[in-house]
């Protein structure tokens, strides 16, 4: 379950990469509209090798500022 939202319009986009600080980052998915609490992506894990890994979610508002958000996860 994610949110991506703000004032104006909204494009994001969603990457991993792996251990707990990547230095690069593979694309999952982006998108043009607002999310709240809803799932941004279904992602089938069978293909991903075992351990940790971190999300970021960048998104980019109407005024071109950029917020990140990470969270890491253990396969």
């Amino acid at each position: 379950m994610g949110t991506v939202g703000g004032s104006g319009s909204v494009y994001w986009w969603l990457y991993y990469g792996s251990g707990e600080s990547p230095t690069t980052w593979m694309p999952l998915f982006s998108g043009t509209t607002s999310s709240v609490k809803s799932a941004l992506l279904d992602w089938n894990l069978e293909s991903v090798p075992d351990g940790l890994y971190t999300l970021r979610l960048e998104a980019r508002d109407s005024s071109n500022d950029v917020f990140e958000d990470r969270m890491s996860f253990t396969v």
